[in-house]
């Protein structure tokens, strides 16, 4: 159907078709391709996404890509923003005070649970008591930890021991190669427990492993029951 006109003045109008295709629903419409909103100046532009009862318990969603993983921006009335990376998951949270979390950024905390003993070089493979594993990414029956994506991870080690007179060490190791450690050399054989602290940040790839390595050239070194190793992904 083409345009209608008027007879007295011959100004054409749109008809309904021609109007939905060229012009945006006020009570709601889909736009196919780019929407570009352009404020009254260059520098001051808004666009505002309400929910239309604004009150406690509300939010207002901003869908970034819309469908079954959607990614989107949710602002709340009392509980400040979250952002999405799918549907089921704020990835990013903050709160009304500027405070920011990441709920499931890849982080773990562990400790040693039982004295060992170590006559050689070799891995703490446990057993090892779990406060948090989120992404359980580190095995109990090994004490492997195994980076779920590639980044930089901050270290957290505290390591009680009483040694020998002999040279001993604690290591963390990638891929079961030396990446950091800790060298020490007792001049007589000790009988207090000593405590040993190694902070720092491993620059690990998707799937890279991390374990702690310890032992003494010669003689047993006992490792006791407070050790503590955490990690976390920082970016």
């Amino acid at each position: 159907m083409g345009k209608s006109k008027d007879l007295a003045t011959g100004a054409s109008y749109q008809d309904q078709t021609e109007s939905d295709t060229r012009y945006v629903n006020t009570s709601g419409d889909t736009v196919n391709g780019t929407l570009t909103v352009t404020g009254s100046t260059n520098t001051n532009t808004t666009l505002n996404v309400v929910a239309p009862n604004w009150v406690t318990g509300a939010y207002a969603d901003f869908n970034i890509a819309y469908g079954p993983t959607s990614r989107k921006i949710r602002g709340h009335y009392d509980n400040g923003i979250e952002i999405f990376t799918n549907n089921a998951n704020a990835a990013l949270k903050v709160d009304p005070l500027g405070r920011v979390t990441k709920p499931y950024q890849p982080a773990m905390i562990v400790r040693h649970t039982s004295a060992e003993t170590y006559s050689a070089y070799t891995y703490i493979d446990g057993p090892w008591t779990v406060n948090l594993n989120r992404g359980n990414n580190f095995n109990t029956s090994n004490g492997v930890y195994t980076a779920p994506i590639g980044g930089l991870y901050q270290i957290n080690l505290v390591l009680n021991n009483r040694y020998p007179d002999e040279d001993g060490n604690f290591q963390v190791h990638v891929n079961n190669s030396l990446y950091a450690g800790l060298q020490f050399d007792p001049s007589a054989t000790e009988t207090s427990w000593f405590t040993h602290t190694l902070v720092g940040t491993l620059n690990l790839s998707t799937n890279d492993t991390v374990r702690i390595y310890s032992g003494s050239s010669g003689a047993v070194m006992d490792v006791s029951t407070w050790n503590h190793w955490s990690m976390y992904l920082i970016g």
